[in-house]
Order: C-alpha cells, then sequence, then structure tokens
C-alpha cells in the first residue's frame, strides 16, 4: 500500500465517523472533527495532484477539474449546516470517488 492510499483510507475512515455521528444526532462532535477533516484533505489532494502530474497532467483534466469542484461542494455543504447534504457530499460522492482514485494506484 502506497503512502498516498494510506492517507486517502485514513481520510476515508474520517469520513465515516463524521457521517455515522451525524446520522446518530450527534451534530456537534463533527464539527470539532472538521479540522483534521481539512488537514487530511489538503495532504491527499496534495499528493494527488502530484501523481496526476507524474502520469501525465494532461490525461487527467477531467479528474484534477472535479477535486477543485469537489473541495467548493464539500465547503458548502459544511456551511449550509444541512447535515444530510453533508453526509452526501462527504460519503457518497468524496469518499466513492476516492476508491475510484485508488484503482489507479
Amino acid at each position: 500500500m502506497t503512502e498516498l492510499e494510506k492517507k486517502i483510507c485514513k481520510l476515508q475512515d474520517m469520513i465515516t465517523i463524521i457521517t455515522q455521528l451525524l446520522m446518530g444526532g450527534k451534530t456537534a462532535e463533527p464539527l470539532h472533527l472538521l479540522p483534521t477533516l481539512s488537514q487530511l484533505f489538503k495532504a491527499v489532494i496534495g499528493d494527488m495532484l502530484l501523481f496526476y502530474q507524474e502520469k501525465g497532467i494532461e490525461n487527467y483534466v477531467q479528474e484534477i477539474e472535479y477535486w477543485g469542484q469537489q473541495v467548493g461542494r464539500i465547503t458548502t455543504a459544511i456551511e449550509s449546516d444541512d447535515y444530510f447534504r453533508l453526509i452526501d457530499v462527504l460519503y457518497f460522492e468524496t469518499r466513492e470517488n476516492f476508491e475510484e482514485f485508488k484503482k489507479l494506484l
């Protein structure tokens, strides 16, 4: 398992924990985890960009655009205080698309 894959798994675990807390009605606890989530996300996205660059960035323009837009969707979901939207964006979009990215590794 590569270092990037380990980071992605750690991020996916954090997303799962936040989702479970939100679904369990514990809305205050996930807010305390958001700074850690943000740090993990920055590290992973940075490493993903390096990966794309090494593989030929011109072949991954759509993927790079997707992740840029996804960061915006996550930010909007966090700011909206709509926990179902946050669950959808984090778990069902972001976490699942990290699974797809890991297939490239």
